[in-house]
């Protein structure tokens, strides 16, 4: 309901060629379980820490402001992604994986996915901060053509 609002909002208000991208997040702490809805917003990597393994989720959705609510309403799904304490989510949008070397190369998801995999275990600011590290490493003096936004979050539980 939420993402049909922002929609006809920016549907109404933004001119053709603009449009927004976002994942609607709702976190319940009592069956520890991450509720979210795409709206044509990057992958989710989640960070499991049980095995030090990470999982992708392709958010999915389509960007908001871009076509008229019944055309978005079918592809707007509710998804779950059941989280333990010390799991960790990283966000992030296209800036982040389409960040270039001095070879021409994408720094990509497979990079980011072994970045997270790598570093998982630290606290969500120290992630962060070696996420960015490591897409800064990689890109070398090459400039940044695209914003990169990350947000990274830990489950913990109180006993």
């Amino acid at each position: 309901e939420i993402l049909l609002k922002v929609n006809k909002i920016l549907e109404r208000n933004t001119h053709a060629n603009m449009f927004m991208t976002m994942n609607y997040m709702h976190w319940s702490g009592k069956d520890r379980m991450l509720r979210y809805t795409g709206a044509g917003q990057e992958h989710i990597i989640i960070y499991r820490r049980h095995n030090q393994n990470c999982e992708v989720f392709k958010a999915g959705g389509v960007g908001l402001g871009i076509l008229p609510n019944e055309k978005i309403e079918p592809e707007i799904e509710e998804k779950n992604i059941r989280m333990a304490s010390g799991d960790g989510i990283v966000l992030f949008t296209d800036g982040a994986t389409e960040a270039i070397n001095n070879q021409g190369e994408m720094y990509g998801l497979d990079r980011l996915v072994a970045a997270v995999k790598r570093h998982g275990e630290m606290e969500a600011r120290e992630l962060l901060e070696s996420l960015y590290s490591d897409i800064k490493d990689f890109r070398g003096a090459q400039p940044l053509y695209d914003d990169i936004t990350m947000i990274v979050m830990k489950a913990k539980y109180l006993k």
